[in-house]
């Protein structure tokens, strides 16, 4: 079967019908571009778009654009770039202290929708492979997930529409050589500094080389843990239906304490998705703060971590957002590169300001320190107050207000002062 015939077929198997509109995501990459032309060639009710980020320089984003813009043009699909003057790729971060990476997703994916919405469509298609869904599998298993994360990403959901999650990301390629279509691979995919990118660069092609059949074994198990998840879901809501208001999250006491205990974890689960403003996608409450909170909840404790706090009242258990001032709750995390630290880097996490600089701050308050070789530089902060130290390698645990650990050349200063927190890096 062709890859059109493919296409299509992908689009019957969602119920989605050729006259539904929608609007393609549209990066310039290979993936993009193939849909935009299998989108054509399916004769969609379709329009493009393009988000700019204001992350990249301005040189690659011109040569993106025009030839997304004139991709459109030979295929007679409007083109449409977004961009956001205001609530930036940089706010997003200094609000939420999360990545680069995630800033630039949650940015993407509001003005898409917003985009949506203006344009009356029905839908947003998005250009992930089969590759794609495999490395976050991957990720997922080699971060501990459980069965609800094993599952891989989902071809529908809501407006979201992934129709391209059976092809393979080197069959599009061919498909776009075959045909003479022009697509641009972004730099940023052979960078070290994102762990799917050296996933994708060094650790698939060595496993590729001792288990060659590992792609389709990781799609059965993908497969069943989706099945999987639809019981575990179930059974959950079966044992636990939850009492939902704006800002709690609630259980009949005696509903849980009948509930297997990986009924309440799914249920606690549950309730932080609910529960979180974040907006981040892939925020992740540990393994250890779910079983915290249950264990917490079963003994008839309180429970008060990552901006959430959990008490048990007479007849019921209650979840809700934290709303004590405390930094080490918040579950935050920051990944910052050298240069951004040279730039200045602002953020909030809770109601603490983090101020990331190159200068020495002239506050008064007691200052903790520790040392960094290896960029990029991670930032945690948790229950057990805060970690410092480069990507993916060993963390220097720091707790406030004090702390000193010797592990390399530049000195990192912390001091708090108040509501205001300060990191130097000289």
């Amino acid at each position: 079967m062709e890859l059109d015939e493919r296409f299509i077929a992908s689009l019957r198997s969602l119920d989605i019908n050729a006259d539904s509109s929608c609007i393609i995501a549209l990066s310039g990459g290979g993936d993009s571009v193939a849909l935009l032309d299998l989108a054509a060639k399916a004769h969609l009710n379709c329009s493009a778009a393009r988000v700019i980020h204001r992350i990249r320089d301005s040189i690659s984003e011109k040569i993106e654009n025009t030839l997304c813009e004139r991709l459109c043009a030979e295929r007679n699909i409007s083109f449409h770039v977004l961009s956001a003057e205001n609530d930036t790729v940089h706010d997003i971060r200094r609000r939420f202290g999360c990545g680069i990476e995630q800033a630039a997703r949650v940015l993407r994916h509001r003005l898409l929708r917003d985009h949506m919405r203006v344009r009356k469509a029905q839908y947003i298609f998005y250009g992930h492979t089969s590759d794609d869904s495999l490395e976050t599998i991957f990720m997922r298993l080699l971060s501990g997930s459980g069965a609800e994360g094993l599952g891989g990403i989902p071809a529908l959901r809501g407006e979201t529409v992934r129709p391209l999650l059976s092809f393979k990301r080197a069959e599009l390629r061919e498909y776009l050589v075959s045909n003479s279509i022009d697509w641009i691979e972004d730099a940023s995919n052979s960078s070290k500094i994102h762990r799917r990118n050296r996933i994708r660069n060094e650790l698939i092609p060595l496993i590729s080389d001792i288990f060659p059949g590992w792609p389709k074994a990781l799609s059965v198990l993908g497969e069943r843990s989706q099945e999987a998840t639809l019981a575990l879901k179930k059974l959950c809501y079966k044992e636990l239906n939850p009492i939902v208001e704006c800002d709690r999250y609630m259980w009949n006491e005696g509903d849980w304490d009948s509930a297997a205990k990986y009924s309440k974890a799914l249920a606690l689960w549950n309730a932080f998705n609910y529960l979180d403003n974040s907006k981040i996608p892939d925020r992740r409450i540990p393994w250890r703060a779910l079983k915290e909170a249950r264990k917490a909840a079963d003994s008839r404790r309180a429970w008060n971590s990552h901006g959430f706090k959990l008490i048990r009242k007479p007849g019921v258990i209650e979840i809700s957002r934290a709303s004590r001032d405390a930094l080490g709750n918040s579950g935050g995390r920051i990944i910052l590169s050298r240069s951004e630290v040279r730039r200045g880097f602002v953020a909030n996490i809770g109601s603490y300001d983090i101020v990331v600089s190159l200068q020495k701050p002239n506050y008064p308050g007691i200052v903790s320190s520790c040392h960094i070789e290896n960029w990029p530089l991670e930032i945690r902060f948790g229950s057990y107050g805060m970690e410092v130290g480069p990507l993916a390698e060993r963390r220097t645990k720091t707790s406030f207000p004090k702390g000193i650990a010797d592990s390399g050349k530049e000195m990192i200063y912390i001091l708090i002062e108040k509501s205001r927190v300060e990191l130097d890096v000289r």
